[in-house]
């Protein structure tokens, strides 16, 4: 039981870590675009 217990936490780390993995990309892209239009803007 505590193997599985465990095993189950493990995976629900890996999703979690997925999920932030996931969350940052679309973050920095989003932080990117802002950039991007004012780099534009300044240019």
């Amino acid at each position: 039981a505590v193997g599985a217990g465990t095993a189950q936490h493990l995976a629900a780390g890996g999703y979690a870590v997925l999920a932030f993995a996931d969350l940052g990309r679309w973050l920095l892209l989003l932080a990117l675009v802002p950039a991007l239009i004012l780099f534009r803007r300044s240019a």
